[in-house]
């Protein structure tokens, strides 16, 4: 019966989704979920590409944040006017599939879950970029289940064990955490009231992260994993988006490690030097793999993506570290946060 499901408010964020809106929307409107026990609601965080005006055309509430440019302060806008129980998250450059939010709350009855996390997959695509994202498993599910400060990579193993380069040893924040992005999740609004909410001062990318860690640690409740509850993300398409992302990801990712640090100064002036000993090892061993391409390629008929892999890679990895160490820089040199933010985490 439509009355067993819970009231959900379904909160978008939107900055210049012009490209991605419409099949978002439109996506949303075919959900197989009562259509009395929904609302959507899309926050436009001052839009300059007609953004307003495709949303307009769809029988959605529209909101906007317009003191803060930032896609949390934009969630927070849509959980300030949420009529629902619970609050489910997509973005803007999303497609969700009809059954999401029947799978996704499928044990919404269960009051030990708190949250829960669906899987994000890459949205089909020609483009060499984004088929490179969805190679990388940006996003992917199986990720957002590995603790976010464990060393990955030669660079990243190299610098946990140089004492004067290893930040994560004043991490306080707990390992073995869920990293649940916000293109999937949904969160009772009690959760809410008793941690409160995104915190759009810190964080550009991972004010997801940050509220997921918090109701872990701060609440009794859990977040249930639900694989088969899709979402499917529209990657990047150009270099330019493509650069920023990563870029942002790694100044999110510093400013997390800055946050939950119990020796800030210290920490960032490590995220920094480290970052820069990473940048500098990248590109020799990307180099090294564009090199060994011909020996690979014998005996196959590789693709455009077979050949464009290590200088994307190259590019992902440098970018990403570059965010860490410019977040990291700035932050020593007193920078406020909120300008750090401003210049390092780009919108498309």
């Amino acid at each position: 019966m439509a009355d067993d499901w819970p009231f959900v408010s379904i909160i978008v964020p939107v900055y210049n989704g012009s490209r991605t809106i419409d099949a978002l929307l439109s996506s949303l409107l075919e959900l197989d979920y009562p259509a009395n026990r929904h609302e959507i609601l899309i926050v436009d965080n001052k839009s300059t590409d007609g953004t307003r005006e495709r949303v307009q055309r769809y029988p959605v509430t529209l909101l906007e944040e317009t003191e803060i440019q930032g896609s949390d302060a934009a969630r927070n806008r849509g959980v300030e006017a949420a009529k629902g129980e619970i609050l489910a998250f997509t973005d803007a450059d999303c497609v969700v599939e009809p059954t999401w939010l029947k799978r996704l709350l499928a044990n919404h009855e269960e009051l030990h879950w708190g949250g829960f996390s669906g899987s994000t997959r890459a949205y089909p695509s020609s483009n060499l970029i984004a088929r490179y994202c969805a190679h990388a498993k940006v996003l992917d599910l199986s990720l957002q289940q590995k603790s976010l400060f464990q060393p990955d990579g030669m660079g990243e193993r190299l610098c946990s064990r140089i004492s004067v380069l290893d930040y994560r040893s004043h991490i306080s924040s707990p390992t073995g955490l869920f990293n649940p992005p916000t293109t999937n999740v949904a969160y009772r609004r009690v959760v809410f009231e008793k941690i409160g909410y995104f915190d759009q001062k810190m964080l550009p990318t991972g004010g997801d992260f940050d509220l997921a860690w918090r109701l872990q640690t701060q609440t009794d409740w859990q977040i249930a994993i639900v694989p088969d509850a899709v979402v499917y993300h529209q990657h990047r398409e150009n270099l330019a988006g493509f650069t920023s992302m990563y870029r942002s990801y790694g100044g999110g990712y510093a400013i997390l490690a800055l946050k939950y640090s119990s020796d800030s100064e210290r920490t960032a002036r490590q995220l920094m030097v480290g970052g820069l000993v990473i940048m500098a090892l990248t590109i020799p061993a990307h180099l090294l793999k564009v090199l060994m391409l011909p020996v690979k390629a014998i005996g196959r008929c590789p693709d455009a993506l077979f050949w464009s892999e290590p200088i994307l890679g190259l590019m992902a990895s440098f970018y990403y570290n570059y965010g860490k160490a410019d977040v990291a820089q700035r932050w020593l040199i007193g920078e406020s946060l909120n300008a750090t933010l401003q210049s390092t985490c780009k919108r498309k």
